[in-house]
């Protein structure tokens, strides 16, 4: 599959990237202590794909990245089992994900269904619950802002309690009129929010943000929501405009575990930075939007957004201490990832700058042991460090 397939789809190319590299990621991960994974795509297209063989598409890239681990599997003396659902509602779009299921010669399990994501839920859970022994992954990635209701996640997590998904975010058409109460699309957009109070937190939590940003409102209080109605950690990546310094879309991610989180926030790092330097590439292209320096690979909204992520980090980090004493780790690792642009070397790196402020203690063997000297490969999560203020 050359580039050129994401010829002016520079967001779409970033989303498949940071897709694949986290479910090979996540595969190897899981595949050390389960014995499947099952993969759904509740919004399969394929959509406006431009590859012959729809190598350009969510579900080709699912399986692609899935069998790979399956075979490294295989090739230690392991099988492990793949089984996708692939659910696509429009006639057209599902004819041809249907052609290209009916010639995989795989040995994955692939079923699909032409309905709604919604409408398939019955046949999405039952066929999770079929094999008791899977781990389930679903990629959630509508087309349009409108996402789909609370209650239908609520619904989709309900069939197995080790669940990790990605869902599309659109914010940047969202924040236009998530506010406005008597838009008409008022009641699919508290659906999504599944409360009927998150207006008036949006609000409040935008006041406090730069220029009021509507949109730094409504992704916190719609991860907040999300973690507390399916109790997973929440966190997010976000995805800039190719052309254009605004923010394109989030993706959220839901996962039963803070190593689950670091694993995400692992691959948003290492994404994002290749691909602000092909968003570069392509802004340098038109003098007209910015004057660049040679030398930089990252344009300077880029910068500025992961520098002002990364003060909320730290102030967030502060703030924990100026309220207690004594702060977990792995809880100061969490608040802190929560945001984009932001991840775990950033938490070691302000450990580091205030060690001579820190004292960390852990419980080994039921006593708490002080640790005198700081190194990052004592900063991880499995340690259980308290990091007590001096």
């Amino acid at each position: 599959m050359g580039e050129d397939v994401y010829e002016g789809r520079l967001q779409t190319e970033v989303k498949h990237k940071l897709l694949k590299t986290y479910l090979t990621k996540m595969g190897f991960i899981v595949g050390g202590k389960w014995s499947s994974i099952t993969y759904i795509d509740g919004f399969s297209g394929p959509w406006k794909s431009k590859d012959p063989l729809l190598k350009d598409t969510s579900f080709a890239i699912a399986i692609d990245a899935l069998q790979e681990v399956q075979r490294n599997f295989l090739a230690k003396g392991k099988k492990i089992r793949i089984r996708c659902f692939f659910i696509e509602k429009a006639p057209a779009p599902f004819k041809m994900l249907k052609d290209y299921v009916d010639t995989y010669e795989g040995s994955i399990e692939i079923s699909i269904e032409n309905k709604s994501f919604e409408d398939s839920l019955e046949q999405v859970c039952e066929f999770i619950r079929q094999d008791q022994e899977t781990f389930p992954f679903a990629f959630i990635d509508p087309t349009g802002w409108t996402g789909f209701p609370m209650e239908s996640l609520e619904k989709l997590f309900s069939s197995s309690n080790n669940f990790e998904a990605v869902i599309n975010l659109m914010t940047g058409h969202l924040h236009r009129f998530v506010c406005k109460k008597d838009h008409p699309m008022q009641p699919n957009i508290e659906k999504l929010f599944g409360t009927d109070d998150y207006i008036e937190r949006i609000k409040n939590l935008s006041a406090t943000k730069k220029d009021g940003d509507i949109e730094e409102g409504l992704v916190p209080v719609y991860c907040e929501n999300l973690s507390a109605s399916l109790k997973k950690f929440v966190c997010t990546a976000a995805i800039l405009r190719e052309n254009k310094n605004r923010m394109h879309f989030r993706l959220v991610f839901l996962t039963q575990s803070l190593r689950g989180v670091t694993a995400f926030k692992e691959v948003e790092k290492s994404t994002a930075r290749k691909y602000e330097k092909k968003r570069k590439e392509n802004m340098d292209k038109n003098p007209t939007n910015f004057l660049f320096s040679e030398m930089n690979e990252s344009t300077p909204h880029y910068d500025n957004m992961r520098k002002h992520y990364l003060k909320e980090a730290i102030d967030l980090l502060n703030n924990s201490f100026a309220q207690n004493q004594s702060v977990l780790y792995n809880d100061l690792l969490y608040n802190a990832l929560k945001l984009p642009f932001v991840w775990e070397s950033d938490v070691k790196d302000w450990i580091f700058s205030n060690k001579d402020n820190l004292l960390i203690t852990s419980q080994i063997k039921g006593k708490n042991v002080s640790h005198t000297k700081i190194t990052r490969g004592l900063l991880d999560i499995k340690n259980n460090l308290i990091l007590h203020h001096q």
